[in-house]
């Protein structure tokens, strides 16, 4: 069984990397079966956590190419395009990947950080009530809690 297990790492969902909190992976069921998509999707994380911005897309545009139902991929293309300051397609890359994945927990996250950028708080804290439905008090709710309490902090 040993041969096999370079394959089988290959084809689990990839394990997102500290970049901003622990938000990056979704609900386990999104990480696509082919081993270079995951591969390529394991590096682009690699290159979220430098914050090579332009590689990491570079990668994220390859893995949606091969594998368009990918919500990880959708999910990493938001973060990617929100640490630019491109907030329309962030906010539209989370959409995709919570319509692929309606249980992606880290979209949501990522996403009411991005609602936060946008100045819509209220959006942010529908996104935080879809976390605690779906995960209680989780690693993705509380960074969005935190998140919103500093937002809050700093607006009044």
């Amino acid at each position: 069984m040993k041969p096999l297990l370079p394959i089988i790492i290959l084809c689990l969902p990839a394990v997102p990397l500290a970049a901003g909190g622990g938000g990056g992976g979704g609900s386990g069921g999104s990480g696509g079966g082919k081993p270079a998509t995951a591969t390529q999707l394991h590096d682009a994380e690699r290159d979220i956590e430098q914050k090579d911005w332009p590689a990491a897309k570079q990668k994220l545009d390859s893995v949606r190419a091969s594998d368009p139902n990918n919500a990880d991929a959708w999910n990493w293309t938001g973060y990617v395009n929100r640490k630019q300051g491109r907030i329309p397609e962030a906010l539209a890359a989370y959409d995709r990947a919570l319509a692929l994945d309606p249980k992606h927990l880290g979209a949501y996250e990522y996403r009411g950080e991005t609602w936060l950028l946008a100045n819509k708080p209220e959006a942010a804290e529908a996104d935080l009530s879809q976390l605690a439905r779906l995960c209680g008090e989780c690693e993705q709710y509380q960074d969005l809690k935190a998140a919103i309490a500093e937002w809050h902090a700093a607006h009044h």
